[in-house]
């Protein structure tokens, strides 16, 4: 049905907003009810298994998480080493915890993460046993898990045994789990990460060689529809139904079927129908970033493609009506003309269409990456075709080993050569994404992305065909907003502020300087995983290119790990180390937070082409308006202790002074007492994570903060920060705020006065 000027009415589009509310409405106040009923820490449990959840691919024994009804009617989602089936029913004892918010700028929400799955509690089992459960219904049910399990264990030689195979398992099955933190870095910041999401762009290269192929057989074309329909749900059950792949099987699905009875549907009114038969399957997914990034996507895509691609090929059309008049040239050098010609119109049409799907998608990248990849859509149209055909050989090549009658190392070779023919196009790719991630030039902050964005509007407006009247105001209204956003800009620009974060990253440490030039330090990097997943976001988020300088205190593993991936993927220029970190001889350690990775440091900053300082008692650091002093180790001290040779530097910022003190010992705090440095100190990040082996009371007294942070993970093995080191800060009068408590500390300082905002909200008493 149309309006008056023959423009289909969205009905559907009123339909989905009622019940894009209502599923809100609905499953906020389900999760909210289940939030108050189940209490947190260890209890019993009984319940039944409702899905069946995905393992990581070639790796039945690392388990899964999988979602239980609780006998009291509350789910969970429970971390099963060896997981059930759908309807089995499990019972025993567990470790719940809610859900929550991002504990750092940027960071990850397990709140988010569980309430789009349709939970509010996660769990770790401490002991289990599975009740198996036959009946013949269930067995139907389970097919679709069963054949997911069989291509994703099966067929661990075609996953593990070459470097592209995790490229391979994430467009196949939409599996990152294989991928290292670098390679789903340089994709993410390259604009290739919907890459490892299956949605219809994947859905689309799995049935194109099985159109080819139902065309060149006798096959009428309803039969045709109804194989490429069968066809079109495998791509789904292989991932396990995500939001994306879901809606896009239902849209083709729909079109297939509209095909088979004579149909056709407005591309918009589809899309929004097939949306809102989701959310009635699954109310939940209204709370999935991936949902709205999804249906973002298409939307614009189908809105293109339905306006000006239309047009286009209209026009193309005409173009070869009038080569067809007998003007073609038979001639080779007339067909490679020829072949151009008609090659870049499917170029600009691929470099529109991963525009627009950027262009989108722009408002949820922004919320985990302050910025946008200028060079996203060019590298997406050298991307995709490699991607196409990747995509599609692979699960024709899955697919065939998954009937194969062979076993054993048979199985093995054959999947191995099979992931071998496909590995110079993941390589192909994962070097793309490794090039677009090092051009730091072509990440655009998002201060100026507004900007941009507007100047296109602009340009829109002055070359769409309106009444002048029209054009002028638009012009003046363009140019009047330009002129605001300019101004912001340059204000926020301006501002004279330090800003210091204390960032939450468990049991180790991390803080980021940014003066208020934009020079920017770091004062270790926690563990690992950190540095991708913690410091590269807050990085990111204030639109910083780069760190300038990287203070590593000491070389263990939950101070150093961060610094050496940030090292990797070159987000480093400098990178200073005590002078004691370049002695061969270290005690070694059987604990991974306790080994020397001072050569891997090392190693890691030649390879990426870092210039390495080494720092001792006396030397001062100074870059732009930061300046630090640094008060120990000596150079001539004989210790193999690392802790104990901590850097201890004190920087001071427009007057507020912050002394750092690493995991140094009292041993090391009564050489610096006894030394009489000018210790005193507006601001201490208090030693050791607040170990008893630290903070002595001579050490406390020297230093007299008024503030003191403490970096320690929640609930961790060592008791961390330990009760008589809290009641030592307090005795001196100092406030005392935790990371484990405060998620990441923000002190901002101006004219030489500190504000510190706590990330989390703040807890009440004299220790935060």
């Amino acid at each position: 049905m149309s309006d008056v000027c023959g423009r289909p009415i969205r009905y559907p589009l009123i339909l989905f907003f009622f019940v894009a509310v209502l599923s809100f409405t609905i499953t906020g106040k389900m999760l909210t009810y289940w939030e108050s009923r189940l209490e947190c820490g260890a209890q019993a449990f009984s319940g039944t298994v409702i899905d069946a959840g995905v393992g990581i691919p070639g790796c039945p024994e690392k388990g899964r998480w999988q979602i239980v009804l609780l006998s009291d009617g509350v789910p969970a989602m429970l971390w099963m080493n060896e997981p059930g089936r759908f309807g089995d029913r499990v019972r025993g004892v567990a470790s719940f915890k809610r859900g929550e918010g991002m504990r750092n700028p940027g960071g990850f929400s397990t709140r988010l993460w569980l309430w789009s799955n349709g939970v509010s509690h996660s769990g770790q089992l401490v002991n289990y046993e599975i009740e198996r459960v036959e009946h013949f219904v269930l067995a139907i049910r389970r097919l679709p898990d069963a054949f997911r399990d069989r291509v994703r264990f099966r067929l661990s030689s075609f996953w593990d045994n070459t470097s592209g195979g995790s490229l391979l398992a994430s467009l196949t099955l939409g599996d990152t789990s294989l991928m290292s933190d670098m390679e789903r870095y340089h994709l993410r910041v390259s604009g290739l990460s919907h890459l490892t999401s299956v949605s219809g762009t994947h859905l689309y290269f799995f049935l194109a060689p099985f159109h080819v192929m139902t065309r060149k057989i006798s096959l009428k074309r309803r039969g045709r529809q109804r194989v490429l329909l069968a066809l079109t749900l495998i791509p789904g059950v292989l991932c396990g139904w995500k939001s994306g792949i879901a809606r896009a099987s239902l849209s083709v699905f729909m079109l297939r079927l509209d095909a088979i009875l004579g149909r056709r549907r407005d591309s918009i009114n589809s899309l929004l129908t097939v949306t809102t038969c989701l959310l009635l399957l699954n109310p939940f997914a209204i709370r999935s970033q991936s949902f709205w990034m999804s249906l973002s996507a298409a939307g614009a895509i189908r809105f293109v493609t339905s306006s000006v691609i239309e047009r286009a090929h209209g026009a193309a059309r005409i173009g070869d009506a009038k080569d067809d008049d007998g003007s073609e040239d038979p001639s080779l050098v007339g067909a490679v003309i020829l072949f151009l010609c008609r090659l870049a119109p499917a170029i600009k049409r691929v470099l529109l269409i991963s525009f627009i799907a950027q262009i989108a998608v722009l408002p949820y990248v922004l919320m985990s990456s302050a910025g946008f990849q200028l060079l996203s859509p060019l590298i997406n149209a050298v991307a995709m075709p490699i991607a196409s055909l990747l995509t599609a050989f692979a699960y024709i090549l899955t697919t065939i080993l998954s009937l194969i009658p062979v076993r054993g190392h048979w199985l093995l070779r054959v999947g191995t050569l099979f992931a071998s023919l496909l590995e110079p196009g993941a390589k192909l790719i994962h070097q793309l994404a490794r090039q677009a991630a090092s051009l730091r030039g072509a990440y655009i902050p998002v201060k100026w992305i507004a900007l941009i964005l507007l100047i296109v509007f602009l340009g829109y407006l002055l070359f769409k065909k309106r009444t002048r009247l029209f054009r002028r105001i638009c012009v003046a209204i363009s140019i009047l907003t330009l002129g605001i956003v300019i101004t912001m800009v340059w204000i926020s620009d301006r501002r004279k502020e330090w800003r210091v974060i204390f960032l939450d990253v468990g049991q180790g440490d991390a803080t980021l300087v940014i003066s208020p030039e934009g020079y920017t330090c770091l004062i270790d990097g926690g563990d690992c995983g950190h540095g991708y997943d913690t410091i590269l976001p807050v990085v990111r988020l204030h639109s910083l290119r780069k760190i300038d300088l990287a203070i590593l205190t000491h070389a263990h593993g939950d101070h150093a790990s961060g610094i050496v991936e940030l090292l990797e993927c070159g987000m480093i220029d400098r990178l200073c180390l005590p002078v004691t970190s370049h002695r061969s001889s270290r005690i070694p350690s059987e604990n991974d937070w306790e080994s020397d990775l001072t050569d891997l440091l090392l190693d890691t900053a030649r390879e990426a082409g870092v210039t390495c300082f080494s720092l001792k008692a006396g030397d001062r650091l100074e870059l732009g308006s930061i300046c630090a002093d640094i008060y120990y180790p000596e150079e001539e001290r004989d210790n193999y202790d690392l802790n104990d040779d901590s850097l201890v530097l004190r920087f001071d910022m427009d007057g507020f002074k912050i002394l750092f003190t690493g995991d140094l010992t009292q041993e090391g705090e009564r050489l610096l007492v006894c030394q009489s440095r000018e210790l005193s100190a507006d601001l201490l990040h208090v030693s050791h994570h607040g170990s008893r082996s630290s903070s002595s009371v001579s050490f406390l007294k020297a230093v007299s903060p008024s503030v003191s942070i403490i970096s320690v993970g929640r609930e961790n093995r060592f008791s961390h920060p330990h009760m008589t080191v809290l009641q030592r800060l307090i005795d001196v009068g100092s406030d005392v705020f935790r990371t484990d408590r405060s998620g990441a500390l923000i002190l901002n300082i101006r004219g030489g006065k500190g504000t510190i905002t706590e990330w989390i909200a703040s807890f009440e008493g004299g220790v935060r």
